[in-house]
């Protein structure tokens, strides 16, 4: 049964701010451990996979050069408290509450290829991603994405040369640019 942060605080005569960063850390160990396992359940595929995911994104969203979906989600917290972050604690209060922000890439089969929790949710989608591993990690040499792959984000996101987001909020589209921002949004159902 799940237990709320200030439970598991009291249990441990911790106070919630502690509580809170444990669980931070300690979360981004286990996906930390993941990534450097046998067989980690958060990967990114291999180049022989890669063909595999672009042509399942394609059937989904008729789109092509599409390797993975970009989002972010909320896991809602208790207000940190304490020295360490009083001049951060507003951070934490996105536009849904006090909060930090996960972001996912995944496959076109829910899979996770990428997870990063470092963020308060006022950061919101865009930032996340700027400050992310993934972000550093696409720029890097290291990356192995073929040359032109694109992630499927949300209008959360802005340009980005591995991100590929809808045509935003605007009085009226083309016919075009309807279809497209539909077949986008199956790519990222």
């Amino acid at each position: 049964m799940a237990e709320p942060i200030s439970s598991v605080a009291t249990h441990f005569r911790i106070d919630r701010t502690t509580a809170v960063d444990d669980l931070r850390d300690g979360v981004q160990l286990l996906l930390d451990a993941y990534h450097h396992c046998e067989n980690p359940a958060v990967r990114w595929p291999t180049k022989e996979e890669f063909p595999k995911v672009e042509r399942a994104f394609y059937g989904l969203s008729q789109i092509p050069n599409v390797y993975g979906a970009i989002d972010g989600s909320y896991i809602f917290i208790t207000k940190p408290t304490g020295s360490k972050y009083k001049q951060r604690a507003n951070q934490f209060f996105g536009r849904k509450g006090c909060a930090l922000l996960l972001q996912a890439v995944v496959g076109p089969d829910k899979t996770f290829f990428d997870i990063d929790i470092r963020s308060p949710a006022s950061f919101g989608d865009w930032v996340a991603y700027k400050i992310s591993g993934l972000n550093s990690y696409l720029q890097s040499e290291s990356n192995v994405l073929p040359e032109n792959a694109q992630l499927l984000a949300d209008s959360g996101y802005f340009a980005d040369p591995h991100l590929l987001t809808p045509f935003n909020r605007q009085a009226s589209y083309t016919e075009r640019e309807l279809n497209f921002n539909y077949n986008h949004s199956q790519g990222r159902v």
